[in-house]
Protein backbone atom coordinates (compact mmCIF):
# COMPACT_ATOMS: atom_id res chain seq x y z
CA UNK A 1 0.00 0.00 0.00
CA UNK A 2 1.71 3.33 -1.36
CA UNK A 3 1.68 6.20 1.42
CA UNK A 4 -0.16 9.66 0.17
CA UNK A 5 -3.15 11.35 -0.36
CA UNK A 6 -6.69 9.56 -0.15
CA UNK A 7 -8.39 11.34 -3.30
CA UNK A 8 -10.01 11.16 -5.88
CA UNK A 9 -12.95 9.32 -4.54
CA UNK A 10 -15.71 7.36 -6.11
CA UNK A 11 -17.79 9.97 -8.32
CA UNK A 12 -14.80 12.93 -7.46
CA UNK A 13 -14.35 12.93 -11.32
CA UNK A 14 -18.33 13.76 -11.84
CA UNK A 15 -18.07 16.33 -8.91
CA UNK A 16 -14.86 18.10 -10.46
CA UNK A 17 -16.49 17.63 -14.16
CA UNK A 18 -19.94 19.44 -13.02
CA UNK A 19 -17.98 22.45 -11.27
CA UNK A 20 -15.69 23.04 -14.36
CA UNK A 21 -18.68 23.10 -16.71
CA UNK A 22 -19.89 25.38 -14.20
CA UNK A 23 -17.24 27.21 -13.66
CA UNK A 24 -16.12 28.35 -17.42
CA UNK A 25 -20.56 29.27 -18.00
CA UNK A 26 -19.78 31.53 -14.61
CA UNK A 27 -16.74 32.68 -16.26
CA UNK A 28 -18.61 34.26 -19.76
CA UNK A 29 -20.09 37.08 -17.36
CA UNK A 30 -24.13 36.46 -16.70
CA UNK A 31 -24.48 34.32 -13.96
CA UNK A 32 -25.24 36.27 -10.71
CA UNK A 33 -25.87 33.60 -8.58
CA UNK A 34 -25.09 30.50 -7.16
CA UNK A 35 -26.11 27.62 -4.77
CA UNK A 36 -24.01 24.72 -3.88
CA UNK A 37 -24.96 21.43 -2.14
CA UNK A 38 -21.53 19.16 -1.60
CA UNK A 39 -20.78 15.33 0.13
CA UNK A 40 -18.38 13.28 1.73
CA UNK A 41 -18.89 9.74 2.54
CA UNK A 42 -19.90 8.40 4.70
CA UNK A 43 -22.29 11.33 6.26
CA UNK A 44 -20.69 14.56 5.76
CA UNK A 45 -22.63 17.59 3.93
CA UNK A 46 -22.50 21.21 3.71
CA UNK A 47 -24.14 24.08 1.76
CA UNK A 48 -23.35 27.56 0.29
CA UNK A 49 -24.45 30.57 -2.00
CA UNK A 50 -22.96 33.80 -3.45
CA UNK A 51 -24.43 36.12 -5.77
CA UNK A 52 -26.80 39.07 -5.78
CA UNK A 53 -29.55 39.07 -3.48
CA UNK A 54 -31.67 40.23 -5.59
CA UNK A 55 -32.40 36.59 -7.08
CA UNK A 56 -33.31 34.97 -3.41
CA UNK A 57 -36.96 34.23 -5.13
CA UNK A 58 -35.19 32.55 -8.33
CA UNK A 59 -33.43 30.31 -5.77
CA UNK A 60 -35.95 28.71 -4.19
CA UNK A 61 -37.63 27.68 -7.54
CA UNK A 62 -34.45 26.37 -8.46
CA UNK A 63 -34.15 24.40 -5.46
CA UNK A 64 -37.70 23.09 -5.82
CA UNK A 65 -37.20 21.80 -9.27
CA UNK A 66 -33.94 20.69 -8.21
CA UNK A 67 -35.69 18.62 -5.90
CA UNK A 68 -38.11 16.98 -8.64
CA UNK A 69 -35.17 16.38 -11.07
CA UNK A 70 -33.49 14.35 -8.03
CA UNK A 71 -36.87 12.03 -7.01
CA UNK A 72 -37.51 11.46 -10.87
CA UNK A 73 -33.83 10.13 -11.04
CA UNK A 74 -34.56 7.91 -8.21
CA UNK A 75 -37.34 6.65 -9.47
CA UNK A 76 -35.45 6.40 -12.57
CA UNK A 77 -33.04 4.45 -11.20
CA UNK A 78 -35.24 1.94 -8.68
CA UNK A 79 -35.52 -1.74 -9.29
CA UNK A 80 -38.14 -4.00 -11.46
CA UNK A 81 -40.99 -4.69 -8.53
CA UNK A 82 -40.34 -8.47 -8.61
CA UNK A 83 -42.64 -11.37 -9.27
CA UNK A 84 -43.15 -13.43 -5.66
CA UNK A 85 -43.66 -16.45 -7.71
CA UNK A 86 -40.30 -16.23 -9.17
CA UNK A 87 -37.82 -18.90 -7.73
CA UNK A 88 -34.43 -18.37 -6.40
CA UNK A 89 -32.60 -18.62 -10.07
CA UNK A 90 -34.16 -15.84 -11.12
CA UNK A 91 -32.39 -13.04 -9.83
CA UNK A 92 -32.46 -9.10 -11.40
CA UNK A 93 -29.01 -6.56 -10.58
CA UNK A 94 -29.80 -2.86 -11.14
CA UNK A 95 -27.18 -1.22 -12.87
CA UNK A 96 -29.02 1.82 -12.92
CA UNK A 97 -28.65 1.98 -9.26
CA UNK A 98 -26.05 -0.80 -7.65
CA UNK A 99 -22.40 -0.58 -8.20
CA UNK A 100 -20.71 -1.96 -11.30
CA UNK A 101 -17.39 -3.07 -10.29
CA UNK A 102 -16.48 -6.10 -8.18
CA UNK A 103 -19.13 -5.57 -5.82
CA UNK A 104 -21.01 -7.32 -8.25
CA UNK A 105 -19.01 -10.74 -7.22
CA UNK A 106 -19.98 -10.70 -3.78
CA UNK A 107 -24.02 -10.20 -5.10
CA UNK A 108 -23.14 -13.41 -7.74
CA UNK A 109 -21.76 -15.48 -5.19
CA UNK A 110 -24.77 -14.84 -2.68
CA UNK A 111 -27.34 -15.43 -5.21
CA UNK A 112 -25.69 -18.65 -6.10
CA UNK A 113 -25.75 -20.10 -2.55
CA UNK A 114 -29.53 -18.73 -2.56
CA UNK A 115 -30.36 -20.73 -5.50
CA UNK A 116 -28.82 -23.63 -4.05
CA UNK A 117 -29.61 -23.35 -0.67
CA UNK A 118 -33.35 -23.32 -1.82
CA UNK A 119 -33.05 -25.80 -4.39
CA UNK A 120 -34.18 -23.83 -7.31
CA UNK A 121 -32.59 -25.31 -11.21
CA UNK A 122 -29.45 -24.29 -12.56
CA UNK A 123 -28.20 -22.24 -13.77
CA UNK A 124 -28.83 -19.14 -12.07
CA UNK A 125 -30.42 -16.78 -14.22
CA UNK A 126 -29.32 -13.01 -14.47
CA UNK A 127 -31.42 -10.12 -15.69
CA UNK A 128 -29.72 -6.49 -15.60
CA UNK A 129 -31.66 -3.50 -15.13
CA UNK A 130 -30.77 -0.26 -16.93
CA UNK A 131 -32.95 2.00 -15.30
CA UNK A 132 -36.22 3.25 -16.87
CA UNK A 133 -35.05 5.25 -19.13
CA UNK A 134 -33.01 1.65 -20.23
CA UNK A 135 -30.46 3.97 -20.11
CA UNK A 136 -29.12 5.22 -17.23
CA UNK A 137 -26.95 2.17 -15.97
CA UNK A 138 -25.07 2.11 -19.44
CA UNK A 139 -24.67 5.70 -19.83
CA UNK A 140 -21.03 6.68 -19.43
CA UNK A 141 -17.82 4.75 -21.43
CA UNK A 142 -16.45 3.75 -17.45
CA UNK A 143 -19.90 1.79 -16.71
CA UNK A 144 -20.16 0.43 -20.58
CA UNK A 145 -15.91 -0.88 -20.25
CA UNK A 146 -16.84 -2.26 -16.60
CA UNK A 147 -19.95 -4.50 -17.90
CA UNK A 148 -17.86 -6.09 -20.53
CA UNK A 149 -14.46 -6.33 -18.42
CA UNK A 150 -16.30 -7.31 -14.93
CA UNK A 151 -19.58 -7.64 -14.68
CA UNK A 152 -20.52 -10.04 -17.96
CA UNK A 153 -17.35 -12.72 -17.51
CA UNK A 154 -18.36 -13.00 -14.20
CA UNK A 155 -21.44 -14.91 -14.99
CA UNK A 156 -19.64 -17.42 -16.68
CA UNK A 157 -16.99 -18.17 -14.07
CA UNK A 158 -20.15 -18.98 -11.57
CA UNK A 159 -21.99 -20.98 -14.14
CA UNK A 160 -24.65 -18.11 -14.63
CA UNK A 161 -26.17 -17.09 -17.46
CA UNK A 162 -27.87 -13.64 -18.31
CA UNK A 163 -31.82 -14.39 -19.06
CA UNK A 164 -34.18 -11.28 -19.50
CA UNK A 165 -37.06 -12.89 -18.44
CA UNK A 166 -35.26 -12.63 -14.51
CA UNK A 167 -36.31 -9.02 -14.96
CA UNK A 168 -38.59 -9.66 -12.42
CA UNK A 169 -36.48 -12.08 -9.78
CA UNK A 170 -35.30 -11.05 -6.68
CA UNK A 171 -32.96 -7.95 -6.04
CA UNK A 172 -31.03 -8.17 -2.79
CA UNK A 173 -29.05 -5.28 -2.18
CA UNK A 174 -25.89 -7.33 -0.52
CA UNK A 175 -22.62 -6.15 -2.15
CA UNK A 176 -20.65 -7.78 0.71
CA UNK A 177 -19.70 -11.15 2.25
CA UNK A 178 -21.48 -10.95 5.39
CA UNK A 179 -24.31 -13.29 4.08
CA UNK A 180 -21.71 -15.19 2.65
CA UNK A 181 -19.67 -15.69 6.02
CA UNK A 182 -22.80 -16.66 7.77
CA UNK A 183 -24.28 -19.41 5.66
CA UNK A 184 -19.92 -21.18 5.49
CA UNK A 185 -20.22 -21.06 8.70
CA UNK A 186 -23.56 -22.80 9.03
CA UNK A 187 -21.96 -25.36 6.77
CA UNK A 188 -23.10 -24.32 3.63
CA UNK A 189 -20.84 -25.20 0.56
CA UNK A 190 -19.29 -21.95 -1.34
CA UNK A 191 -19.08 -21.69 -5.03
CA UNK A 192 -15.60 -22.16 -6.53
CA UNK A 193 -14.96 -19.85 -9.75
CA UNK A 194 -13.82 -21.86 -12.75
CA UNK A 195 -12.15 -20.20 -16.20
CA UNK A 196 -13.07 -21.64 -19.85
CA UNK A 197 -11.91 -24.21 -21.19
CA UNK A 198 -10.35 -21.32 -23.88
CA UNK A 199 -8.94 -19.53 -20.87
CA UNK A 200 -6.96 -22.68 -20.07
CA UNK A 201 -5.47 -23.91 -23.16
CA UNK A 202 -4.26 -19.92 -23.60
CA UNK A 203 -3.12 -19.55 -20.53
CA UNK A 204 -1.33 -23.25 -20.87
CA UNK A 205 0.46 -21.65 -24.16
CA UNK A 206 1.91 -18.53 -22.24
CA UNK A 207 2.96 -20.14 -19.17
CA UNK A 208 5.30 -23.19 -19.94
CA UNK A 209 6.38 -22.83 -15.90
CA UNK A 210 4.42 -23.31 -12.67
CA UNK A 211 4.27 -19.37 -12.02
CA UNK A 212 3.58 -16.98 -8.97
CA UNK A 213 1.50 -14.11 -10.15
CA UNK A 214 1.78 -10.31 -8.32
CA UNK A 215 -1.32 -8.97 -9.03
CA UNK A 216 -0.52 -4.87 -9.05
CA UNK A 217 -3.23 -1.92 -8.28
CA UNK A 218 -2.32 1.42 -9.98
CA UNK A 219 -5.38 3.09 -9.89
CA UNK A 220 -6.42 6.92 -9.69
CA UNK A 221 -9.06 6.36 -7.29
CA UNK A 222 -8.15 6.18 -3.41
CA UNK A 223 -4.33 5.86 -4.32
CA UNK A 224 -3.24 5.34 -0.80
CA UNK A 225 -4.41 1.70 -1.53
CA UNK A 226 -2.30 0.99 -4.59
CA UNK A 227 0.47 -1.29 -4.28
CA UNK A 228 4.04 -0.49 -3.42
CA UNK A 229 5.64 -1.10 -6.85
CA UNK A 230 9.16 -0.91 -5.51
CA UNK A 231 8.67 -3.22 -2.74
CA UNK A 232 7.19 -6.10 -5.28
CA UNK A 233 9.94 -5.54 -7.61
CA UNK A 234 12.09 -6.22 -5.17
CA UNK A 235 10.04 -9.05 -3.57
CA UNK A 236 9.95 -10.64 -7.30
CA UNK A 237 13.64 -10.28 -7.38
CA UNK A 238 14.59 -12.76 -4.54
CA UNK A 239 11.56 -14.59 -5.41
CA UNK A 240 13.88 -15.40 -8.66
CA UNK A 241 16.40 -16.04 -6.64
CA UNK A 242 15.09 -18.95 -5.09
CA UNK A 243 14.22 -20.30 -8.54
CA UNK A 244 10.46 -19.00 -9.07
CA UNK A 245 8.93 -17.83 -12.30
CA UNK A 246 7.44 -14.35 -11.48
CA UNK A 247 4.34 -12.85 -13.61
CA UNK A 248 3.34 -9.55 -13.09
CA UNK A 249 -0.18 -8.83 -13.46
CA UNK A 250 -1.12 -5.07 -13.92
CA UNK A 251 -4.03 -3.14 -13.23
CA UNK A 252 -5.78 -2.64 -16.02
CA UNK A 253 -5.09 0.83 -17.07
CA UNK A 254 -1.74 0.24 -17.53
CA UNK A 255 -2.25 -3.25 -18.92
CA UNK A 256 0.17 -2.78 -22.33
CA UNK A 257 2.65 -0.85 -20.44
CA UNK A 258 5.88 -3.21 -19.86
CA UNK A 259 7.37 -3.12 -16.57
CA UNK A 260 11.36 -3.01 -16.80
CA UNK A 261 12.99 -6.42 -16.28
CA UNK A 262 9.74 -7.92 -15.54
CA UNK A 263 7.33 -10.75 -17.06
CA UNK A 264 4.13 -9.25 -17.02
CA UNK A 265 0.45 -10.62 -18.95
CA UNK A 266 -1.29 -7.91 -20.50
CA UNK A 267 -3.83 -10.93 -21.72
CA UNK A 268 -5.19 -11.22 -18.01
CA UNK A 269 -5.09 -7.63 -17.20
CA UNK A 270 -8.09 -7.07 -19.74
CA UNK A 271 -9.90 -10.53 -20.14
CA UNK A 272 -10.90 -12.06 -16.69
CA UNK A 273 -11.42 -15.28 -18.14
CA UNK A 274 -8.20 -15.07 -18.79
CA UNK A 275 -7.46 -13.62 -15.05
CA UNK A 276 -8.93 -16.44 -13.81
CA UNK A 277 -7.10 -19.18 -15.71
CA UNK A 278 -3.92 -17.90 -15.09
CA UNK A 279 -4.30 -17.64 -11.52
CA UNK A 280 -6.10 -21.33 -11.36
CA UNK A 281 -2.49 -22.60 -12.85
CA UNK A 282 -0.58 -20.57 -10.25
CA UNK A 283 1.81 -21.75 -7.48
CA UNK A 284 0.59 -18.92 -5.41
CA UNK A 285 -0.96 -15.42 -6.01
CA UNK A 286 -0.09 -12.30 -4.07
CA UNK A 287 -2.74 -9.06 -4.22
CA UNK A 288 -3.24 -6.44 -1.92
CA UNK A 289 -6.78 -5.37 -1.42
CA UNK A 290 -8.52 -4.86 -4.82
CA UNK A 291 -11.07 -6.56 -7.06
CA UNK A 292 -9.31 -8.97 -8.78
CA UNK A 293 -8.03 -10.85 -5.62
CA UNK A 294 -12.26 -11.78 -4.80
CA UNK A 295 -11.76 -13.88 -7.94
CA UNK A 296 -8.61 -15.67 -5.81
CA UNK A 297 -10.71 -15.56 -3.18
CA UNK A 298 -13.08 -18.08 -4.86
CA UNK A 299 -10.40 -20.32 -6.07
CA UNK A 300 -8.74 -23.45 -5.53
CA UNK A 301 -4.97 -22.21 -5.59
CA UNK A 302 -2.53 -20.71 -2.73
CA UNK A 303 -2.78 -16.73 -2.35
CA UNK A 304 -1.91 -13.98 0.48
CA UNK A 305 -3.58 -10.75 0.17
CA UNK A 306 -1.74 -7.86 1.95
CA UNK A 307 -4.20 -5.59 3.92
CA UNK A 308 -3.30 -3.23 6.64
CA UNK A 309 -6.43 -1.48 7.94
CA UNK A 310 -6.73 1.39 10.59
CA UNK A 311 -9.73 3.38 12.24
CA UNK A 312 -8.61 5.98 10.98
CA UNK A 313 -8.93 5.70 6.87
CA UNK A 314 -10.56 7.52 5.16
CA UNK A 315 -11.65 4.76 2.66
CA UNK A 316 -14.56 2.91 4.83
CA UNK A 317 -13.59 -0.48 3.63
CA UNK A 318 -10.15 -0.44 5.03
CA UNK A 319 -11.91 -0.18 8.90
CA UNK A 320 -12.16 -2.92 11.27
CA UNK A 321 -15.28 -1.70 11.77
CA UNK A 322 -16.62 -2.38 8.30
CA UNK A 323 -14.78 -5.82 8.41
CA UNK A 324 -16.72 -7.29 11.27
CA UNK A 325 -19.92 -5.65 10.28
CA UNK A 326 -20.08 -5.87 6.14
CA UNK A 327 -17.80 -9.04 5.90
CA UNK A 328 -18.48 -10.92 8.85
CA UNK A 329 -15.06 -11.19 10.23
CA UNK A 330 -12.71 -9.73 12.66
CA UNK A 331 -9.39 -8.43 11.57
CA UNK A 332 -6.96 -11.21 12.25
CA UNK A 333 -9.43 -13.55 11.22
CA UNK A 334 -9.90 -15.58 7.82
CA UNK A 335 -13.15 -16.13 5.73
CA UNK A 336 -14.58 -19.92 6.72
CA UNK A 337 -14.16 -21.23 3.28
CA UNK A 338 -10.63 -20.41 2.61
CA UNK A 339 -7.88 -23.19 2.90
CA UNK A 340 -4.99 -23.48 4.96
CA UNK A 341 -2.95 -21.81 1.93
CA UNK A 342 -5.48 -19.03 1.45
CA UNK A 343 -4.64 -16.45 3.70
CA UNK A 344 -5.24 -12.96 4.24
CA UNK A 345 -2.46 -10.83 5.84
CA UNK A 346 -3.15 -7.63 7.68
CA UNK A 347 -0.41 -6.09 7.31
CA UNK A 348 1.30 -3.58 4.85
CA UNK A 349 2.87 -4.87 1.42
CA UNK A 350 6.60 -4.09 2.74
CA UNK A 351 9.12 -6.50 1.62
CA UNK A 352 10.06 -7.39 4.87
CA UNK A 353 6.44 -8.12 5.08
CA UNK A 354 6.32 -10.35 2.11
CA UNK A 355 9.49 -12.27 2.76
CA UNK A 356 7.85 -13.19 6.03
CA UNK A 357 4.38 -14.35 5.07
CA UNK A 358 5.91 -16.12 2.15
CA UNK A 359 8.19 -18.04 4.48
CA UNK A 360 5.32 -18.72 6.89
CA UNK A 361 3.59 -20.37 4.15
CA UNK A 362 6.14 -21.99 2.62
CA UNK A 363 7.10 -23.64 6.20
CA UNK A 364 3.11 -24.51 6.66
CA UNK A 365 2.43 -26.29 3.09
CA UNK A 366 5.72 -27.89 3.28
CA UNK A 367 5.26 -29.80 6.21
CA UNK A 368 1.14 -30.10 5.29
CA UNK A 369 -0.54 -33.06 3.69
CA UNK A 370 -3.28 -30.51 2.45
CA UNK A 371 -5.94 -32.78 4.45
CA UNK A 372 -8.16 -29.66 4.88
CA UNK A 373 -8.57 -28.48 1.31
CA UNK A 374 -11.46 -27.91 0.85
CA UNK A 375 -11.99 -28.36 -3.01
CA UNK A 376 -10.52 -31.92 -2.60
CA UNK A 377 -8.24 -31.12 -5.24
CA UNK A 378 -4.74 -32.81 -5.24
CA UNK A 379 -2.05 -29.99 -4.73
CA UNK A 380 1.42 -31.85 -4.05
CA UNK A 381 3.83 -29.30 -3.39
CA UNK A 382 2.55 -26.70 -3.81
CA UNK A 383 4.79 -23.89 -3.08
CA UNK A 384 8.28 -26.39 -4.22
CA UNK A 385 10.46 -24.63 -6.25
CA UNK A 386 9.24 -25.50 -9.95
CA UNK A 387 13.14 -26.70 -9.82
CA UNK A 388 12.64 -29.33 -6.89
Amino acid sequence: MQQGKTAPVAGNREVIALFERWLLKAKEGSLNHCTVTVCESPNLMACDFAGAIEMDFAVEYALDTLKKKMAQARANRSSPEPDPGMTADHVCYNLAAYPISFDFLPWLVDAEMTRRREKAPSPLKVAFSYGRDLDTGFNTEYRKNMMAGVIWPLLGLIGAVEDPKAIKGRSKQMYVYKDVTKASRNGEEVPRFKPSDLAVKTIQNYAEDEVVTITLREAEHWPHRNSNIEEWVKFALYLEEQGETVVFVRDTCKAMEPLINHRTCPRASVNLDVRMALYESAKCNLFVANGPWNLALFGTRPWLMFNEISDSDQFIPNTPKWWKEFQGINPGEQFPWSQSDQRIVWESDSYENLCKAWKELNDHTGTSDNADRTTGAAVTGVLQSRKA
